[in-house]
């Protein structure tokens, strides 16, 4: 009898309000894993602590909508932590939830087999899909903490969501409705 044996993989990327020495923004990086329990494992080179966290939603279909996922992760709204500190072991706070919604964070996700349950060793997983996307959107709930994910490019519009069209992103910006093209 053959046992499967699945996990995730997951990478948070994003600015946070803290200013850096430098004069820019602290880029807050979190590397969890919902498998090993209380364990802290390694693939390609990153090292992933254990939060116990569910990954759902991906639906893709020939037209390619469909695609937005869920990330739901425990409520524990007493204590905080930092940029750059990760909440395991630690109680999740819905302030850090809250800013990976309101700094539209990037979300990577790597949906993995483990060939021995046992077994931390990277030989030991095998990648299945890998989903990257950003939050668009949040829940909180007693119980739990939920965050919407999209991915980057809209299948409907064939844009990128949720970006304002700036002088320093596409130059000159027309300031009137009067453009004749030549």
């Amino acid at each position: 009898m053959t046992t499967l044996a699945f996990g995730n993989l997951l990478r948070m990327d994003g600015k946070t309000e803290i200013e850096a020495d430098d004069g820019g923004y602290v880029v807050a990086q979190h590397r969890f894993q919902n498998f090993f329990i209380g364990k802290e494992i390694v693939y390609g080179g990153e090292n992933y602590m254990f939060l116990p966290f569910g990954f759902s939603g991906v639906t893709i279909n020939r037209s390619a909508d469909g695609m937005e996922a869920s990330l739901v992760f425990p409520n524990q709204r007493s204590g905080s932590f930092d940029a750059g500190q990760t909440p395991a072991g630690r109680d999740l706070t819905t302030n850090w939830a809250d800013e990976a919604i309101k700094r539209r964070w990037q979300c990577n996700v790597k949906m993995m087999t483990f060939d021995d349950p046992d077994s931390t060793a990277e030989a030991n997983m095998n990648l299945i899909h890998e989903y990257t996307s950003i939050v668009t959107g949040g829940k909180f709930e007693p119980s739990t903490v939920t965050l919407n994910l999209s991915t980057v490019l809209d299948a409907v519009g064939s844009d990128v969501p949720m970006r304002t069209l700036t002088q320093k992103l596409v130059g000159n910006i027309p300031t009137s409705s009067a453009v004749r093209l030549q």
